[in-house]
């Protein structure tokens, strides 16, 4: 193993020193990589974050050091305001947390090392051509881990899964994840975003088809995951898109997507997601309901950085069905599957607000941007909504920020939005 992770290491150096857009293009290709987990001198590490601090660190002895490193932040615009008390929420929710050591980490994971991505990115994507660099390596990761997954189907892998209540475990596929809600939760903006940079990169019917192409692959996916908070959520980011670039289609879809639906023998099982009276629904009530008492306690500071996975099993009860009265599940989760109820939890009221400030100028940006660009930038701009769309509808079910490749992700859509409206690429002013 150590052989693999120095020979994918020193590729990614001589990638760095080459051309730091494609060193960025690697860190997001290798988003899984989270998982390659070694030691050095004593210290955790991951092989994604040593590409990350490869890349911060090559990026800092090419561009001039400290002085460098102010004239970008003061760049930043909004931003830089927004990055300052996102990580100082970070920094308050250690403090607070109660396990230091757990906190230290999740901030270093979670916070600083994103941001720093970002703003590096800020500072090395200047044109369309970087931009499409970039989204490029996001579309192949999509694809190979796609093809994963969906090869698990044929020679094995993927988890056996309860879905339903007294009846027999159902396969999911889990791509290169131990769970299928990770390959979920990273498939689905990814399916936005890069089908909207392939049906925007060229008006010809062939980018059209591959556009459809790289769905259905994804798609696949997703159905052979069997994540319904992923599926939904794309439909929803691209129900928005559509509404903005074809209102009256959207709606043509909408309608009969619901008629589909009700009329369909499908019928019972969406009425039972949607109302959240299946397992994993009710599974998840009993969730946010230890999770509610949790907060009640400790409405304003929160719990703190892995406060909620130290805390929670005090707390949640057991969950028992109501009609066989057996015990069904146990089990506690290190974060409570709700992206809101999870922020509130872990960085307090503080912590909550920034991160819907964040996505308050986000949404605020692209729709200012959206009045000022031709059709075709206007696909992309739309896809990188559509792909944040996807995020906060999954995270109505789910926690698609609190992981090493989700938060890195998260803030990778914001950097794609603070360039489409950056002056320099051409795009407009300065967010």
């Amino acid at each position: 193993m150590i052989y693999i992770i120095s020979l994918l290491s020193l590729v990614f150096i001589l990638a760095s020193l080459k051309d730091l857009r494609f060193s960025l293009g690697l860190i997001l290709l290798g988003l899984p990589l989270y998982q390659v987990r070694f030691m050095f001198l004593s210290i955790p590490l991951t092989l994604l974050e040593t590409w990350i601090f490869v890349f911060i660190f090559i990026w800092f002895l090419k561009k001039g050091g400290f002085l460098k490193i102010k004239k970008l932040f003061l760049s930043l615009g909004t931003w830089k305001w927004i990055i300052i008390f996102w990580l100082l929420s970070g920094l308050l929710a250690i403090i607070i947390s109660p396990d230091l050591r757990a906190g230290l980490g999740i901030f270093k994971a979670y916070f600083l090392e994103p941001v720093l991505v970002f703003m590096v990115g800020f500072d090395i994507i200047k044109s369309k051509k970087d931009f499409s660099i970039i989204i490029f390596f996001t579309v192949c990761l999509g694809v190979l881990v796609s093809l994963w997954a969906i090869l698990q189907k044929f020679f094995g892998g993927g988890i056996m899964s309860l879905e339903i209540l007294n009846k027999p475990e159902v396969w999911r596929a889990t791509g290169p994840f131990p769970h299928p809600n990770f390959l979920g939760l990273l498939l689905g903006p990814i399916l936005i975003l890069g089908f909207s940079w392939i049906v925007s990169f060229s008006k010809t019917t062939t980018f059209k088809i591959l556009g459809f192409i790289f769905v259905f692959i994804l798609g696949a996916a997703l159905v052979l995951a069997k994540t319904e908070g992923a599926i939904i959520g794309s439909l929803a980011g691209f129900f928005i898109m559509s509404l903005f670039y074809k209102p009256k289609l959207s709606f043509i879809v909408l309608i009969i997507a619901f008629l589909l639906l009700f009329l369909s023998p499908y019928k019972d099982m969406f009425l039972e997601k949607v109302t959240l009276s299946d397992l994993s629904g009710k599974l998840r009530l009993n969730i946010w309901e230890g999770a509610l008492d949790l907060l009640s306690e400790n409405m304003i500071l929160g719990v703190g950085l892995s406060g909620y996975q130290e805390l929670i099993p005090g707390i949640q009860k057991a969950y028992f069905d109501k009609t066989s009265k057996k015990l069904v599940s146990v089990e506690t989760h290190p974060y409570p599957h709700n992206l809101f109820l999870s922020l509130w939890l872990e960085l307090g009221l503080f912590g909550l607000l920034i991160f819907l400030w964040i996505i308050i100028r986000f949404f605020y940006l692209g729709l200012l941007k959206l009045k000022k660009v031709r059709s075709g930038f206007k696909m992309q701009i739309l896809g990188v909504m559509g792909a944040m769309i996807v995020v906060l509808v999954h995270g109505l079910v789910d926690t698609p920020y609190f992981k090493n490749d989700l938060s890195i992700l998260f803030w990778f859509l914001v950097l794609l939005m603070a360039f489409l409206y950056n002056k320099k690429a051409g795009y407009g002013e300065v967010a």
